[in-house]
């Protein structure tokens, strides 16, 4: 290895322990690439160097594949991995559904409850009146006459304008509060997408999708995927959004555990409810190697004691952050501009305001002319116009009156 570039990882300090107890030392060898099968059945690089037992071990642990097996031998299994899909996470964006998120869920339950337990006290007709009465209730007058009562009154008022601007601002606020949709959560929603995937020539996930039948998940990967061996430039791709990454539960935890301790924030997420290709994962030896007895019992020791694990969280502290569901870790410092769509949430309830208001004065106008048209008719004295006098009117309501009788 290059002693100008730094080495870390839990790996390492794995490595360390098992030398130690083996009592052996160990070279760090550079190498991104495992290797591939050329068509006479022999690999290139790493893998071929296994195959042809020219290294003692690999001390990175390596998936225990079947294609893998057949030329190489593990050692008992470090860990079980599983292969996700991981991209960049989508910007936030309007929520038109806002208006409810205040109010929870067990408030519309418990109102609807106390609705049906009153409904069956009251009989129809007294629960029409009741309803009617009080869209058309007047306002009671009270003036308060003394300075006590004024002040008190004034001081009142006051607070009720305060809080009722504070619940109004802080309801506002919540009504705009934005969300996030992810593009999928698991690869049938993926390959409805028309993205791009990319798949590391020579890797578990590259090789199963491969042997996959066409009309599988897996096979229909092959179609929008895009292979090669760069894993340096797909990550920096990966990044830019511009294609979605498939390999191990391991490798995104490591990327996110980097992205966030070095932005402060979570720009990847991956499908780790929807996982694929649950493999163990052990170190790979030669085939026959007299080296597995003794690793076999050091890596069942530390695992069994779980040392494998703290080694490899204290590693990657960070990442569980990134896991988290992506509601739970939206920023809410993060400002972006407004939208027309954030205030739909607030006009909705303005508007239902308005339409609550015309209807109780559609209603009051309604009661007005039923109450008029049962007046009798006796009653009903006709205006005195302009132009006749007040003793000309008198004689005429006289005149109707007792011709009524």
């Amino acid at each position: 290895m290059d002693p100008e570039v730094p080495v870390t990882g839990w790996m390492i300090d794995f490595a360390d322990i098992l030398a130690e107890k083996l009592g052996v030392c160990y070279e760090l060898v550079r190498q991104l690439h495992p290797g591939v099968r050329l068509d006479n059945g022999t690999y290139t690089l790493v893998t071929g160097l296994l195959q042809r037992s020219e290294i003692d071990l690999v001390i990175t642990p390596w998936i225990m594949s079947p294609a893998r097996e057949e030329i190489m031998d593990f050692s008992t299994y470090i860990y079980i991995e599983q292969q996700e899909l991981i991209a960049t996470r989508p910007k936030p964006e309007a929520d038109i559904t806002g208006f409810i998120k205040p109010f929870p869920a067990y408030a519309g339950q418990i109102n609807a409850a106390i609705l049906l337990r009153y409904s069956y006290m009251l009989n129809p007709p007294e629960l029409y009146v009741r309803f009617i009465y009080s869209l058309t209730v007047p306002a009671v007058p009270w003036e308060p006459k003394r300075v006590p009562e004024r002040i008190l009154t004034c001081v009142w008022l006051i607070f009720t304008l305060i809080i009722c601007t504070l619940y109004r601002s802080n309801l506002k606020a919540m009504l705009i509060s934005p969300k996030i949709v992810l593009p999928f959560t698991n690869l049938e929603e993926f390959l409805s997408t028309g993205m791009k995937v990319h798949l590391f020539e020579g890797s578990v996930a590259w090789d199963s999708v491969m042997k996959a039948p066409p009309d599988s998940l897996l096979g229909r990967l092959l179609g929008p995927a895009i292979i090669d061996g760069d894993g340096i430039a797909a990550i920096a791709k990966m990044f830019r959004g511009e294609l979605v990454g498939l390999s191990s539960q391991a490798t995104h935890k490591n990327l996110m555990h980097l992205d966030f301790t070095k932005n402060g924030e979570c720009t990847l997420f991956a499908t780790y409810n929807d996982a694929m290709l649950q493999l163990p994962v052990g170190i790979p030896f030669p085939t026959g190697s007299k080296l597995i007895p003794k690793v076999n019992d050091v890596v069942t020791r530390l695992r069994e004691f779980g040392i494998l694990d703290h080694l490899y969280k204290r590693h990657v502290p960070n990442a569980s952050e990134c896991f988290k569901p992506v509601s739970a870790t939206l920023s809410v410092d993060a400002l972006r501009p407004l939208e027309l769509k954030d205030f739909y949430g607030v006009f909705s309830i303005y508007v239902g305001g308005l339409l609550l208001g015309l209807l109780a004065f559609g209603c009051e106008l309604l009661i007005k002319h039923q109450d008029d048209s049962r007046l009798p008719i006796a009653n009903q004295r006709p205006q005195p116009s302009r132009t006749e006098t007040f003793s000309d009117q008198q004689l005429k309501w006289r005149a109707q009156i007792t011709k009524s009788e």
